[in-house]
């Protein structure tokens, strides 16, 4: 039997430059592979195939409709596992069917109401913050991931804890650009030959931001990634 890929750039380095390209400029990247291949792609990294999908209907296929049968790359969850364990951000299968189970009632409509109504407000106080700045230089320059982080923090902590952890935003989100290095140094090892002094200074850093963790207490830590939905597969 045959099987088809949807359509890709071929990559002769073994998807090592598609992914620099990815790195330099991640959104830019995902434009031009949308632009060039349409709303499915697919290439292979390493020992990898990656697909891609850009179109609505697409990725409701792959995230409700057959949700049973997609699971999420397991390097990655493997990595994110060390520092959330197997919650229902990590857990697969009847694990997260029984842990989704306990927390759907603080997701029901109603409840999806209140939280929207902080989430605006989480967001208005940053454009405020940012005013007098604005007012004064007429420019402001801002760090969007590090800005991120600590509005989902905010929005999290405000929606679920009726906490508000502004002042210490920054030292609870200090872990995730570790953690986000520590993944992509993960999923690489098997084709860098070059891996193990980064390796070693990643797992390092990650296990620094893991004291700093504990240091701030119990917290839940979220993940947000800024490209379209994609769906590996071995």
């Amino acid at each position: 039997m045959t099987i088809t890929f949807p359509p890709g750039p071929k990559d002769h380095s073994f998807g090592l430059s598609i992914m620099a390209q990815m790195k330099r400029d991640v959104l830019g990247a995902y434009l031009g592979l949308h632009r060039e291949y349409g709303d499915a792609v697919s290439f292979r990294t390493g020992p990898y195939r990656m697909f891609m999908f850009f179109h609505p209907d697409q990725v409701r296929e792959v995230l409700v409709t057959s949700a049973k049968s997609t699971v999420r790359f397991p390097r990655v969850m493997e990595t994110f596992a060390q520092w959330n364990s197997r919650s229902v951000l990590i857990a697969e299968g009847e694990p997260w069917a029984q842990q989704r189970r306990l927390v759907q009632p603080a997701f029901q409509p109603r409840a999806m109401e209140g939280y929207s109504r902080v989430m605006v407000q989480s967001a208005q106080d940053v454009i405020a913050s940012w005013t007098p700045e604005l007012e004064r230089s007429g420019y402001i320059d801002v760090d969007v991931d590090q800005t991120m982080t600590n509005l989902t923090l905010a929005i999290i902590c405000r929606a679920l804890f009726d906490a508000d952890v502004s002042e210490q935003s920054v030292a609870i989100g200090r872990p995730s650009p570790s953690c986000r290095a520590l993944r992509s140094m993960k999923c690489r090892r098997r084709f860098d030959c070059r891996r193990g002094s980064r390796l070693r200074r990643t797992c390092a850093s990650a296990r620094r931001s893991r004291h700093s963790m504990a240091s701030c207490g119990s917290s839940s830590m979220i993940f947000i990634s800024p490209a379209p939905a994609a769906c590996w597969r071995g």
